[in-house]
Protein backbone atom coordinates (compact mmCIF):
# COMPACT_ATOMS: atom_id res chain seq x y z
CA UNK A 1 0.00 0.00 0.00
CA UNK A 2 1.16 3.40 -0.76
CA UNK A 3 0.45 6.48 1.92
CA UNK A 4 -0.68 8.17 -0.99
CA UNK A 5 -2.34 5.70 -3.35
CA UNK A 6 -5.93 5.17 -3.35
CA UNK A 7 -6.43 2.98 -0.33
CA UNK A 8 -3.40 4.99 1.46
CA UNK A 9 -4.50 7.18 4.26
CA UNK A 10 -2.83 10.92 2.19
CA UNK A 11 -4.74 10.22 -0.29
CA UNK A 12 -7.11 13.23 0.41
CA UNK A 13 -4.11 15.52 1.36
CA UNK A 14 -3.27 17.69 -1.82
CA UNK A 15 -0.64 20.13 -2.08
CA UNK A 16 -2.94 23.79 -2.56
CA UNK A 17 1.03 25.16 -3.31
CA UNK A 18 1.61 23.69 -6.31
CA UNK A 19 -0.16 24.72 -9.56
CA UNK A 20 -1.99 20.88 -10.07
CA UNK A 21 -3.03 19.95 -6.30
CA UNK A 22 -4.20 16.77 -8.11
CA UNK A 23 -0.72 15.81 -8.95
CA UNK A 24 1.68 17.39 -6.69
CA UNK A 25 4.12 16.33 -4.42
CA UNK A 26 2.82 15.71 -0.61
CA UNK A 27 5.78 13.37 0.95
CA UNK A 28 9.28 14.45 1.37
CA UNK A 29 11.43 11.69 3.02
CA UNK A 30 15.11 13.14 3.95
CA UNK A 31 17.35 9.56 4.57
CA UNK A 32 20.27 9.91 7.15
CA UNK A 33 22.62 10.41 4.82
CA UNK A 34 20.89 13.65 3.37
CA UNK A 35 21.65 15.49 5.91
CA UNK A 36 19.14 17.17 8.55
CA UNK A 37 16.80 20.17 8.42
CA UNK A 38 16.37 22.24 11.46
CA UNK A 39 13.23 24.12 12.67
CA UNK A 40 13.76 27.34 10.95
CA UNK A 41 15.95 26.16 8.26
CA UNK A 42 14.99 26.81 4.76
CA UNK A 43 13.48 23.86 3.38
CA UNK A 44 15.07 23.76 0.16
CA UNK A 45 18.81 23.78 1.38
CA UNK A 46 18.79 20.31 2.21
CA UNK A 47 21.39 17.94 -0.11
CA UNK A 48 21.94 14.63 -1.22
CA UNK A 49 19.44 11.44 -2.08
CA UNK A 50 15.87 13.17 -1.66
CA UNK A 51 12.69 10.95 -1.79
CA UNK A 52 8.79 12.46 -2.46
CA UNK A 53 5.12 11.01 -3.21
CA UNK A 54 2.60 12.67 -5.43
CA UNK A 55 -1.07 12.87 -4.71
CA UNK A 56 -1.33 10.15 -8.01
CA UNK A 57 1.07 7.70 -6.51
CA UNK A 58 4.38 8.53 -8.38
CA UNK A 59 7.73 8.99 -6.83
CA UNK A 60 10.56 11.06 -7.70
CA UNK A 61 13.72 12.45 -6.10
CA UNK A 62 13.57 16.54 -5.38
CA UNK A 63 10.45 18.24 -5.88
CA UNK A 64 10.32 21.47 -7.70
CA UNK A 65 9.31 23.25 -4.88
CA UNK A 66 9.12 22.14 -1.03
CA UNK A 67 6.15 24.43 0.18
CA UNK A 68 3.34 22.53 1.66
CA UNK A 69 5.45 19.20 1.82
CA UNK A 70 5.42 16.66 4.55
CA UNK A 71 8.49 15.86 5.86
CA UNK A 72 9.59 12.72 7.14
CA UNK A 73 13.53 12.80 8.51
CA UNK A 74 15.33 9.87 9.44
CA UNK A 75 17.95 11.15 11.97
CA UNK A 76 19.43 7.61 12.91
CA UNK A 77 22.93 6.80 11.70
CA UNK A 78 21.87 4.42 8.96
CA UNK A 79 18.80 3.79 6.74
CA UNK A 80 18.22 0.12 8.26
CA UNK A 81 14.69 -0.52 8.45
CA UNK A 82 15.47 -4.29 10.14
CA UNK A 83 16.91 -2.52 12.91
CA UNK A 84 14.43 -2.69 16.21
CA UNK A 85 14.72 0.73 16.68
CA UNK A 86 14.67 3.46 14.04
CA UNK A 87 14.45 7.68 15.05
CA UNK A 88 12.60 10.13 13.09
CA UNK A 89 11.40 13.61 12.37
CA UNK A 90 8.28 14.79 11.53
CA UNK A 91 7.21 18.16 10.08
CA UNK A 92 6.40 20.50 7.41
CA UNK A 93 7.63 22.82 4.90
CA UNK A 94 5.57 26.15 5.15
CA UNK A 95 4.17 28.84 2.71
CA UNK A 96 7.67 30.64 3.12
CA UNK A 97 9.96 27.34 2.28
CA UNK A 98 10.46 27.46 6.26
CA UNK A 99 10.61 23.96 7.72
CA UNK A 100 8.46 23.70 10.71
CA UNK A 101 9.32 20.47 13.17
CA UNK A 102 6.34 19.09 15.02
CA UNK A 103 8.18 16.00 16.30
CA UNK A 104 11.77 15.78 17.04
CA UNK A 105 12.61 12.40 18.02
CA UNK A 106 9.90 9.30 17.33
CA UNK A 107 10.87 6.11 17.55
CA UNK A 108 9.79 3.57 15.68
Amino acid sequence: MQLNGPVGPLFSFKNPFYSDPQNSPVLLYIPAAAGRLHAGDSCSVVSGPLYSAFTDGSQAGRPPLFTGLLVIQNIGLTDDLKKQENRLAVGFCDHKDVYRMTDSDLLF
